[in-house]
């Protein structure tokens, strides 16, 4: 429970929060306007010099209606040189085809890649028990009456030309994948209890109860032909859940697929029969998530070991593992992976940033230790300290490593897209902080003159 009480504390505390080492802010000075819109710079701190051959690219997307194929966009290019910023921008008009194009091809190739889905289909038989109790207003079912293995079923999302492709399991019949069924016979829980109230439906109830949905994006990843996943052996409540009958072993899997096109349309061409073990783990290792590097060939594995996390990179084509690192206490670590295809893993652990990449050798090393030490030398101080530098002002992140000493953070608010916000490292801290933003009457320009669809943006050390 120690662990659910920590996280809740980093959420209610992110309200409000600013950078770190920003200690103060300078008065807003004009940027050079070259272009349709102004920037800003409303704030800095550090030497301007620790950013510079740092680039980020930035841009807005504007319908000029909500059905129109008319767009306009704002695209802006930072550059830090000689401890100066320089600032480019232009702006785009033509049909919506192309560029709609181009910026969802970007955001596909982020975070949402190709992603495979398992759930327990228990639903429609509560939904049944609802019609079958009808003398009684509330009822508590257990479910191992009526079910030995949960009953699976399975789904594959994958993006396409800037949509979502995606197979699933009957839905019409309600009915689980029985390979997959055979393939995972996890055993009920015996207490997992779920409350059926005739007024209200039905709700958990107050056993513990298992899903395999929690870690939604995390717990899967793929590339062009096949997609990795794992299944939890935990409950909801962190206890433990039988995995002895599994076919083949506990650990990561791999589910082979590909895209056909049938009568004009594309779908996805995958069978449960088809998925094998591609990485054994001991049972007891509770896995956390998965990433892939941005050739993706290789799979970053984190899992939870002893109360430690554990960082291990595996080749894809061997299922060798390359390397391992301890990141530290389960209880303060903070894993970030970038846009989770990234070629390298930022993660907080004991007090320190990690930036886990690859040497001049190619090996897997952790390149950059950056102390997170706050005004108390606690470790509840420097965990928060590190969830503000990878979450800055609870936003958008990316990173960018230079290789060599220097991580940059950019963020950009969901709730603030006209503003980005720079962060420089090295392993002695804070460098530098930077905030720049479009003037007011740009501010409100992007959003009255059409309908604001979203931004996209790049930082990259040339």
């Amino acid at each position: 429970m120690k662990r659910y009480s920590v996280r809740w504390i980093f959420v209610t505390v992110l309200t409000g929060i600013v950078l770190l080492g920003a200690a103060g802010y300078a008065c807003a000075s004009l940027l050079k306007d070259a272009g349709e819109f102004t920037y800003r710079q409303r704030g800095q701190a550090g030497d301007a010099h620790a950013a510079d051959g740092l680039k980020i690219t930035k841009q807005y997307y504007v319908r000029t209606s909500v059905t129109s194929s008319e767009y306009w966009i704002s695209e802006g290019e930072f550059r830090y040189q000689n401890g100066e910023l320089l600032v480019s921008t232009k702006r785009i008009s033509g049909l919506l085809s192309e560029q709609e194009e181009e910026m969802k091809d970007y955001l596909n190739s982020g975070t949402t890649g190709p992603r495979f889905y398992i759930s327990v289909e228990i639903y429609p038989l509560l939904e049944e028990l609802l019609r079958t109790y009808d003398n009684e207003r509330t009822v508590a079912v257990n479910l191992s009456e009526y079910y030995e293995y949960y009953p699976l079923s399975w789904s594959i999302r994958i993006p396409q030309d800037g949509y979502y492709l995606t197979k699933e399991y009957d839905r019409e019949n309600r009915k689980s994948d029985e390979a997959l069924q055979k393939r995972f016979p996890i055993p009920v829980l015996e207490n997992e209890t779920y409350l059926l109230n005739r007024l209200q439906g039905f709700t958990e109830g107050n056993g513990d109860f298992y899903s395999t949905t929690d870690y939604n994006d995390l717990q899967s990843v793929g590339n062009d032909s096949e997609i990795f996943f794992f299944v939890k052996n935990r409950s909801a409540f962190g206890n433990p859940v039988d995995m002895s009958n599994l076919k083949d072993g506990y650990g990561i899997y791999r589910i082979p697929y590909r895209i056909t096109k049938k009568n004009g349309e594309k779908e996805i061409v995958a069978d449960a029969d088809e998925i094998s073990l591609f990485y054994p783990l001991p049972e007891d290792v509770n896995v956390i998530s998965l990433a892939l590097t941005a050739d993706a060939g290789t799979l970053f594995l984190r899992t939870e070991e002893n109360e430690r996390v554990i960082l291990t990179v595996i080749d894809v084509k061997t299922a060798e593992k390359l390397a391992s690192f301890d990141l530290g206490d389960a209880d303060w670590c903070i894993l970030q992976s970038g846009n989770l295809r990234t070629d390298y893993m930022v993660a907080y652990g004991d007090g320190f940033l990690h930036v886990i990449g690859r040497d001049a050798k190619g090996q897997w090393a952790d390149r950059l230790q950056i102390p997170v030490v706050g005004a108390l030398n606690t470790e509840y101080k420097r965990a928060m300290n590190a969830w503000k530098l990878l979450h800055p002002d609870d936003a958008s992140v990316r990173y960018a490593y230079d290789g060599e000493g220097k991580l940059a953070i950019v963020s950009c608010s969901d709730n603030h897209p006209e503003q980005l916000s720079v962060t420089i490292l090295t392993k002695d801290g804070v460098q530098f902080t930077d905030v720049m933003g479009l003037s007011v009457s740009d501010s409100v320009s992007l959003f009255t003159e059409g309908y604001y669809s979203g931004n996209m943006y790049t930082a990259e050390w040339e």
